[in-house]
């Protein structure tokens, strides 16, 4: 085990979660988040008419409008310099705040340029901001109903564990 945690826990890659959980007869898939607060483990609803916008960052509510929280790497937030700490009060030249702003998004096409205004340590600043479509991140599990028996069996120790080869419980 000592390559797979210096690879997985103490290093940066992600772990081959389709190739282990399908070991045991369970899908991994991902999805692109259907709103801020989607937090995932459950399919998408039947796919909007054109791809839900990501802002990218993490926003809690702020009597001034929207606090960002956390901006997450390569997103649009990043893209147009925003940063943890800073203040979104309006999009496009019209008020904003946390409930709207991502209601307000998705009602332009990604590819869209939008004039942001935000403070910054009560500075005020503009940008602008390139929408772009929500990233392909939002996980989710089903079981394989079609696996093999001895996979089910496998599975079924796993989650109530089990060790088939002792019989033993380990909890």
């Amino acid at each position: 085990l000592g390559e797979f945690f210096a690879r997985y826990l103490h290093g940066t890659e992600d772990p081959p979660l389709a190739e282990l959980l399908a070991s045991v007869g369970i899908e991994y898939h991902l999805r692109p988040a259907a709103s801020l607060d989607d937090k995932g483990g459950k399919a998408a609803e039947p796919a909007p008419e054109r791809p839900v916008i990501a802002l990218g960052a993490r926003l809690a509510s702020d009597p001034a409008g929207a606090r960002i929280t956390q901006v997450l790497d390569g997103s649009a937030a990043q893209r147009a310099g925003l940063s943890a700490g800073d203040v979104i009060i309006a999009l496009d030249g019209l008020k904003t705040g946390k409930a709207d702003l991502e209601r307000r998004l998705n009602t332009w096409p990604p590819d869209t340029r939008l004039g942001i205004h935000y403070f910054r340590r009560d500075e005020l600043h503009e940008t602008t901001l390139i929408l772009q479509p929500a990233p392909v991140d939002t996980g989710y599990l089903r079981l394989d109903e079609t696996a093999s028996a001895d996979t089910r069996t496998a599975r079924n120790h796993w989650l109530h564990g089990r060790n088939p080869r002792s019989g033993a419980t380990h909890r």
